[in-house]
């Protein structure tokens, strides 16, 4: 019988609160009762303001430009590494957006007495639809980016400041080792550990299998599938414990992370690494609607039967 596999990833996901089970919803015309709100106003001529007519400071240096569609939205992302204090970097979203006709809103993760994150939305002129853009500020190590992801939601639609939109970067391994990057303008998000892996791993492997084509046999849909791998605590023989036994004193003697029930990784130690280390990035650096800070230790470890045999820190995931 072969060995159990375990994937242990040391790394803290934070998002906002919700139940074990709670999915992102996808996007659609949805009413709220919120007084500070922005909608656009009915049977006044405007015309179409996108993010492309900003002017970007020149220092900003434009790190990935993705784009993505679903039935209900159009999304684009852009990620930039700025060098300039978040007041700076405020200062200039604001003023852009004042000169270009937008209105601003702070969401409710924004925090006037933060030195790290800077969540606006910025609702944008548009013809058609309702169209914004959202701010966010990652910091890894000793760079600042700035995350913009615009949305173009096809029918009009209130947006308040609990409105959430979430971006997913997805790396995957290419034929000729390089990595491809995709991206999902809003996908399932869960701000528990346990979920926010199940969710994460799930896009890896739809873009790995379902687009690139990549031949790997395992179960990865949560919709369909008892799956081939579980997320959770697991103790050195592999027992999955329970989350709510896990304590600051007892954290020690288990490690966080997936557990494959067979494994399906290539046999080819090459093709093998690509796939841990583009699977790790994703889980550890794939969600950019976030403002955290990234000190450059947090690790993903790969582990079977109980011992590493593979470890990356995000230092090496972004450099």
């Amino acid at each position: 019988m072969k060995a159990i596999v375990v994937l242990s990833l040391l790394l803290v996901l934070m998002g906002c609160s919700g139940g074990l089970n709670s999915k992102d919803e996808p996007i659609s015309p949805n009413a709220t009762n919120s007084t500070n709100e922005l909608k656009q106003p009915i049977g006044i001529e405007t015309t179409d303001v996108t993010f492309n007519d900003f002017i970007v400071p020149s220092e900003y240096q434009l790190k990935r430009n993705l784009s993505h569609s679903d039935i209900d939205a159009t999304y684009r992302l852009y990620e930039f590494e700025v060098g300039n204090s978040l007041q700076e970097i405020e200062d200039w979203i604001r003023s852009e957006s004042s000169r270009l006709g937008g209105e601003i809103m702070e969401r409710y993760t924004f925090d006037t007495k933060s030195e790290e994150s800077m969540d606006l939305i910025v609702l944008l002129p548009s013809k058609v639809g309702t169209r914004i853009i959202s701010t966010y500020t990652p910091r890894y190590m000793d760079k600042k980016h700035l995350v913009i992801e615009e949305t173009l939601i096809k029918q009009p639609r209130t947006i308040d400041q609990n409105y959430e939109d979430h971006a997913l970067v997805i790396y995957t391994p290419t034929e000729n080792g390089l990595i491809k990057e995709s991206f999902k303008g809003n996908y399932y998000h869960q701000h528990t550990d346990i979920f926010s892996v199940y969710f994460y791993t799930q896009a890896f492997f739809q873009e790995l299998i379902e687009v690139n084509k990549y031949n790997l046999e395992l179960k990865y849909d949560m919709t369909k599938d008892e799956l081939d791998y579980t997320v959770g605590y697991f103790d050195k023989e592999g027992n999955e414990m329970d989350p709510y036994d896990i304590t600051d004193e007892n954290r020690d003697e288990f490690t966080f992370g997936i557990q494959l029930k067979k494994d399906f990784l290539p046999r080819d130690e090459t093709q093998r690494e690509l796939i841990l280390f583009n699977w790790a990035k994703t889980v550890l650096i794939g969600d950019k609607a976030d403002s955290r800070v990234y000190e450059g230790s947090e690790k993903v470890n790969f582990l079977s039967a109980g011992k590493v045999f593979k470890s990356f820190t995000l230092y090496e995931l972004v450099t």
